[in-house]
């Protein structure tokens, strides 16, 4: 692909054109490139000798690989919305206005959760959660 003399160095070229179409950011744009021609490539690479003319690295890209899947470690907290769908919590917790004074100037969303939220307990109980928390 790197190569000037290959015969396929005309669908990869150095300098090209990107389409941002309406994106901010470099790498969203579309990259605008040749489209290969499939039977083209196919004779190229027949051509080679893949036991003589490639290295054992590049020989073993070639191969199949195993599939890895990554989970993260951390388990993520349950959130009130979980515990509502799950019947655990009764109710969503209530969102009021901020007042606009020197205590709360800093805060961006321009609301604050109310922290009483009834919950149930196994038997089917109401219990209130500890107001100074």
């Amino acid at each position: 692909m790197t190569d000037q003399a290959s015969p396929l160095a005309e669908f990869y070229p150095r300098d090209f054109e990107v389409d941002l179409n309406g994106k901010t950011n470099s790498w969203e744009a579309i990259v605008k490139i040749p489209f290969i021609d499939e039977q083209k490539m196919i004779d190229v690479l027949t051509t080679i000798d893949h036991a003589r003319e490639l290295t054992p690295q590049e020989r073993l890209r070639n191969l199949p690989g195993i599939e890895r899947k990554f989970v993260p470690q951390v388990i993520v907290k349950e959130t009130v919305v979980d515990k509502v769908k799950r019947g655990v919590a009764t109710q969503l917790p209530v969102q009021k206005p901020i007042s606009q004074n020197k205590q709360n100037k800093g805060v961006a969303s321009g609301f604050q959760s109310k922290k009483s939220i009834r919950s149930t307990d196994a038997t089917g109980s109401s219990k209130e959660p500890n107001p100074a928390t």
